[in-house]
């Protein structure tokens, strides 16, 4: 895999979760046991150059998504909605 010094295996979760998919859903997907995807997510392991551009493929996420910082999944009291009448 390109740059894994930088690879940030908590974006997979992250991600994974912005398209709506169970852990058990991408194994099958990427055709791989449940194990791995919980490896991959724990940062235990990383997955093959093959594995790896076939999720991000299938996700439509470029590769510097996965890379450098931690993402934080955005919570209501740190954004400002206003009403669609407004």
């Amino acid at each position: 895999m390109t740059d894994a010094r930088q690879f940030n295996p908590s974006r997979i979760t992250l991600a994974r979760k912005r398209r709506g998919m169970t852990m058990t859903k991408l194994a099958s997907r990427l055709g791989v046991e449940l194990r791995s995807v919980s490896g991959y997510e724990n940062g235990e392991f990383r997955p093959d150059e093959e594995t790896w551009t076939s999720c991000r493929v299938s996700w439509r996420f470029h590769a510097r998504s996965f890379l450098a910082l931690i993402w934080t999944k955005p919570t209501p009291d740190i954004a400002s909605f206003r009403a669609l009448s407004a």
